[in-house]
């Protein structure tokens, strides 16, 4: 796609096998057997892929690769994913950016190149559980034809619809919220504390401690919300900015 000048290409991977791999005669998805669902790293489909990108790198400004990957309900990414993702970005892509776990998973650099592991669930019918109903969009500056910028907008979806979003929109409106959705929200945070006394855990953690736990394993909970690109020459006043979302 080109959007004022500036083409960025997708190359899209799946590493979960719920859909048949493509094949010479039949359509399919560009399969990369890694683990969890789909048996030890294919390196021969990972050299395949990397001359992809690289090809694609020739033709466009900037390279995103979207992958199908990971294990479901963990922050922790696998050590495939981080493999998979330098080898794409040593052949040329900008951003790595993963789906699959339904749960958010952090974001890291594999050389120049920003690595958001997963997500998270977007409009997916799990509401049996806080974390797969969270996500985070991405926006994204690129300047002088390249990304410069990256920031992390969370959201949470309740009562099917995004309440952050709402939130926002009703304030601007000078609206107020739902108070059948103040019900529903004051229940729901009632069942998540009965369950912390019954097993023990302290649900309410302070952001600081959330970070202490959580930043041990990469997860991009709020405190680290936005990424600059300084491995990239062209930060210089007066470049020409881009934004675009991703989720």
């Amino acid at each position: 796609m080109e959007r004022d000048g500036v083409r960025v290409g997708f190359v899209a991977v799946d590493s979960i096998g719920e859909s048949p791999a493509a094949t010479r005669a039949k359509a399919g998805t560009n399969r990369l057997n890694m683990p969890p669902r789909t048996g030890p790293l294919d390196r021969a489909a990972l050299r395949h892929i990397t001359s992809d990108i690289r090809a694609l790198d020739k033709q466009v400004d900037v390279v995103i690769v979207l992958t199908h990957w990971g294990t479901q309900y963990t922050h922790r990414p696998e050590s495939s994913q981080r493999l998979a993702a330098l080898a794409f970005a040593e052949a040329g892509a900008d951003l790595v950016i993963g789906g699959h776990p339904h749960w958010v998973q952090g974001w890291e650099m594999a050389g120049s190149a920003l690595v958001v592991h997963s997500l998270g669930n977007f409009v997916f019918d799990m509401d049996f559980q806080t974390k797969t109903r969270e996500g985070i969009f991405l926006e994204i500056v690129l300047r002088n034809q390249m990304p410069s910028h990256c920031a992390c907008i969370e959201f949470s979806v309740l009562n099917n619809h995004c309440r952050r979003a709402l939130d926002e929109l009703t304030k601007n409106m000078g609206a107020t919220r739902d108070p059948r959705e103040e019900t529903m929200q004051q229940n729901q945070d009632k069942t998540r504390a009965d369950r912390s006394v019954k097993t023990g855990r302290t649900i309410d953690r302070t952001r600081k401690d959330r970070s202490e736990n959580d930043n041990q394993h990469g997860i991009e909970r709020g405190f680290l919300r936005e990424r600059t690109f300084a491995t990239h020459p062209d930060h210089e006043e007066g470049g020409q900015e881009h934004n675009h979302s991703a989720q």
